[in-house]
């Protein structure tokens, strides 16, 4: 008698592959040929819609600058924040702004008595000195910052300051500032002579 090529096993059952085996690996090949079909497709290899499945994209060169206008499909333009005119930034912690430190510097002079002019050709030509003492020593910068805020208290400097703001840490060691923009003044003063 045929048992259709399964021969009989010793307890007498016959012999083959056990339903929930071929089942599972039925499922298994499934799988497989499934995700050799998205790798295939969509994972970087040969097909027609390259890797994100959008078509072929443009790539723009290292270092070279392309206007919206030049791309065959430009991408969409980016939503604006809630404020259109607003540029937003994300601020690094520890990290002190050049723009933030010398507007806040410049105030910091305006509310101890400077006239804005004064305080603003001081900043500007030390914002480079203050930015390093920001990050290097913080400590310094207070102490500096206090001694011109002391120079508030001398109205007849800020002539000199506003056209030679480079002797504003003169100024602020002299024990009378004054008296030293006078003499400076008094001498004809070559300092504020252009060249």
């Amino acid at each position: 008698m045929s048992n259709r090529g399964m021969d009989r096993r010793p307890d007498g059952r016959r012999g083959g592959m056990n339903p929930v085996v071929v089942l599972l690996a039925g499922i298994f090949a499934a799988v497989v040929v499934l995700l050799g079909v998205l790798v295939f497709r969509w994972g970087g290899g040969p097909g027609p819609s390259g890797a994100t499945g959008k078509g072929a994209e443009t790539v723009v060169a290292e270092g070279r600058t392309v206007l919206r206008s030049e791309l065959p499909k430009p991408p969409p333009s980016p939503k604006p924040v809630s404020d259109p005119g607003r540029i937003k930034e994300t601020h690094r912690a520890g990290k002190n702004y050049e723009v933030v430190l010398k507007e806040k510097l410049a105030d910091d002079l305006v509310s101890a008595g400077w006239p804005r002019a004064a305080a603003n050709a001081v900043v500007t030509l030390n914002t480079e000195w203050f930015c390093r003492l920001s990050q290097n020593d913080p400590e310094e910068l207070n102490r500096q910052r206090v001694m011109l805020q002391q120079l508030g208290q001398f109205p007849q400097v800020f002539d000199v300051l506003e056209r030679r703001p480079e002797i504003a840490g003169l100024l602020a060691q002299s024990d009378d500032p004054s008296v030293v923009a006078d003499s400076l003044r008094d001498q004809g003063l070559r300092i504020f002579k252009s060249g």
